[in-house]
Order: C-alpha cells, then sequence, then structure tokens
C-alpha cells in the first residue's frame, strides 16, 4: 500500500467500510464509542490508538500500513 495523504486515507477507510457492510456507527455500537470518535479517528482529526487499532483490523491492513506516521514497523505507537 502507498503512502496515503490524510484526505485519500479517510476516503479508503471509508470506502472499505462500505465494502465490508459496516459503517462508522455500526463499529461505534458494537465498541461502545461514539460515532464522531469514529469519523474523527479516520479522518484524522483526532488520534485514538484504540480506534485506530479496531479500525485498521477492519480494513486489514496494519495501523502501519493506515497511519506510518504514527506507527513503527513493529506496530507501536510513536509519540
Amino acid at each position: 500500500m502507498t503512502t496515503l495523504s490524510p484526505s485519500e486515507r479517510a476516503i479508503y477507510i471509508k470506502l472499505s467500510f462500505k465494502l465490508r457492510n459496516t459503517s462508522y456507527s455500526a463499529v461505534a455500537r458494537q465498541e461502545g464509542l461514539a460515532p464522531t470518535t469514529v469519523a474523527a479517528v479516520a479522518r484524522g482529526t483526532v488520534r485514538s490508538e484504540r480506534v485506530e487499532r479496531i479500525i485498521s483490523r477492519i480494513v486489514e491492513r496494519s495501523p502501519n500500513e493506515l497511519w506510518p506516521e504514527r506507527y513503527d514497523d513493529k506496530e507501536n505507537a510513536m509519540v
């Protein structure tokens, strides 16, 4: 996967959710989160390691692939 800009990443995540017949709201309900939190993390306006990992699991990409500026090669969150 090539490095995506934040806006491209948000589109990629949203389309990946649609392809998997899910939505930010559905994921939020399952995980006990506000839908706006999931959407904000997907857009990159808010950072949450927990939500980033949930999103990466759903779209079947590692956190490092989706947010290379936030995770090292071993998928450890960087400060």
